[in-house]
């Protein structure tokens, strides 16, 4: 099982100094990021590191919001162990997608006490004989499996042709119930000959009830009955 941990971060700098758009900047931003265990000060295997930029509605200010994940390997730490844990973050780096601006570095060391995990909730979805034909790009492709929780998908795809698969949209999407469609990408994954494999994480925790229904090309999953 790999665990996930969510900061959401509201990023102040010194008045008068302009942040970079980050729009849809992702990726590895703290230069320093440590784990240590509260009680005994050791240092814990954390897993990999990620950021998402929340939509910014004043471009060019000193503020930005951001999430921050953490989410495992195998043989990482157990989040949910019960252990108090010291997160410490070091050196802000914002380099916008695309080139063309200069980074920004913030100079820093920001410590957060984390503590009382929710415990995710794993469900396997039947998917059973889904088969969808992509007619566009001459392309079938089969849902070999998937698995959700709150904090996000885990699939694998067999099809004919991964190169026509694009990787910010593979094809699944997340039907909520006030209408809102999300559509899964890559994330962090494999790609074989003839499949893609892949974690998808959220960029907050979704309640699974909160989930109608799972579209795969045109093809239509629910969850299992037994999930709420």
């Amino acid at each position: 099982m790999l665990f996930r941990s969510y900061l959401r971060l509201r990023v102040a700098a010194p008045a008068g100094t302009a942040l970079p758009d980050m729009a849809e900047a992702e990726g590895h931003v703290f230069e320093g990021v440590v784990l240590t265990d509260a009680a005994t000060g050791e240092n814990l295997n954390w897993g990999m590191q990620k950021a998402r930029f929340l939509p910014d509605e004043t471009p060019g200010d000193n503020v930005i919001e951001l999430v921050f994940i953490l989410y495992g390997t195998p043989g990482s730490v157990n989040w949910n162990d019960g252990a108090e844990k010291v997160l410490t973050l070091q050196r802000l780096r914002l380099e916008p997608a695309g080139g063309g601006q200069e980074p920004v570095v913030l100079d820093g060391t920001w410590d957060f006490q984390l503590s009382h995990f929710y415990q995710s909730h794993t469900v396997e979805v039947d998917v059973d004989g889904v088969v969808w034909k992509d007619t566009v790009n001459q392309n079938t492709l089969t849902l070999d499996y998937l698995q959700i929780s709150p904090l996000g998908v885990t699939y694998r795809i067999t099809c004919t042709d991964t190169m026509q698969v694009p990787m910010d949209d593979v094809g699944i999407d997340l039907l909520l119930d006030d209408g809102t469609l999300l559509s899964l990408g890559m994330g962090n994954g494999t790609i074989g000959p003839d499949y893609l494999e892949s974690t998808w994480t959220f960029d907050a925790p979704i309640p699974l009830d909160r989930i109608d229904s799972i579209l795969f090309g045109s093809e239509s999953l629910t969850l299992p009955a037994s999930t709420f």
